[in-house]
């Protein structure tokens, strides 16, 4: 057994050193290209998330109230609808987190140190959310391969525990995110502040 996971580790290790090398290549690519970048390209980029509706599809009362109304069959479906709801609106945040941060990107070099200083800020927080939606949708999509299939041995998992990470990570994340947003928004570009809420 010892000898599978050496063997794992020998072919993992590299292949992660590989994606992060090709990840921070293209990350530096990227930059230069969003140089030039403002608030009137990004807004109507932006996808709105009803973060209500989310943390209701993770409410652990209204997951009891379906589990004890419905047959295994009828949960199993219900389970289902609601994790490709949830998969969306994490897909929303995730793609959200992106546009931003090539806002933050474009100001890095702009020779404000404010503006500079906020668009690493922006940086940053595009990056948390990042991080927490990718391990959130790779929970979500493996249920949807493994544990919502009417398999004997699988059982029909709870949103309650995607509902944990999100209340102590993703959604305080984008929360942050949102508030950098805003912030940079009303110096640089007041006018786009309200409808930069709305289409978050």
């Amino acid at each position: 057994m010892s000898n599978v996971l050496i063997v794992a580790l020998w072919v993992v290790l590299p292949l992660l050193g590989l994606f992060i090398f090709i990840y921070a290549t293209t990350d530096n690519l990227r930059r230069r290209r969003f140089s030039g970048i403002g608030m009137e390209d990004v807004v109507p980029f932006l996808l709105p998330v009803k973060m209500e509706a989310l943390e209701h599809l993770t409410d652990p009362l209204e997951e009891e109230y379906l589990h004890w109304r419905c047959t295994k069959a009828e949960f199993r479906m219900a389970q289902q609808r609601r994790v490709r709801e949830s998969i969306e609106y994490l897909r929303r945040m995730s793609h959200n987190a992106r546009v931003l941060r090539r806002l933050g990107v474009s100001q890095l070099q702009s020779g404000n140190p404010m503006l500079e200083s906020l668009g690493q800020e922006l940086i940053d927080a595009g990056v948390n959310v990042r991080v927490y939606t990718f391990m959130a949708l790779v929970m979500l999509y493996s249920w949807k391969v493994v544990r919502l299939r009417p398999w004997p041995f699988a059982s029909v998992p709870r949103l309650t525990e995607l509902g944990e990470l999100l209340s102590a990570d993703l959604i305080p994340a984008y929360s942050h995110l949102k508030e950098n947003a805003k912030r940079f928004a009303l110096l640089k570009a007041s006018g786009f502040s309200e409808s930069l809420m709305q289409s978050m």
